[in-house]
């Protein structure tokens, strides 16, 4: 399985290079399918395969961003919110998926939701970080905002 997620993932960045969006999109399909959860996931604490568990984790990801972002770019927001979802199910810290989530759910018409998911943003990274949301996400909030004013 890791073989064939490294040979798909790799076939999705050289697909996507070189512009063929929907081809890398299946790609980078069957690499997030290929993902099970994390190397070794019963042995949490296995510090052999740490690394390489972080690094599986991190691909899958960026692969799970990649699909979201090219969703958008084919307008599919649905799509790229379901995808921005998964990502914070494992990496509830990541304010890019926050904002990609955001954006996705502002462009399929749920600025209610999107707002939404902004305090959770807020929550989450004060809770666990002590920290707001950065200034990209403020601005998509004031742009969502005044959006639903017009």
């Amino acid at each position: 399985d890791l073989e064939e997620f490294q040979e798909a993932l790799d076939l999705g960045r050289r697909l996507e290079r070189e512009g063929q969006r929907s081809r890398a999109i299946d790609a980078y399909e069957i690499v997030a399918s290929i993902y099970r959860g994390d190397l070794f996931e019963d042995d949490p604490y296995a510090e052999w395969c740490w690394e390489d568990r972080e690094t599986l984790r991190e691909q899958y990801l960026d692969v799970l961003s990649r699909l979201a972002e090219l969703s958008l770019d084919v307008k599919l927001p649905e799509k790229s919110a379901a995808l921005y979802r998964r990502a914070l199910k494992l990496d509830p810290l990541r304010e890019r998926s926050h904002l990609g989530l955001m954006r996705s759910l502002w462009l399929a018409q749920q600025p209610a939701e999107a707002l939404r998911c902004y305090q959770a943003c807020r929550e989450v990274l004060e809770q666990e970080l002590g920290i707001g949301p950065g200034p990209e996400v403020e601005r998509l909030v004031r742009d969502i905002q005044e959006s639903a004013r017009t």
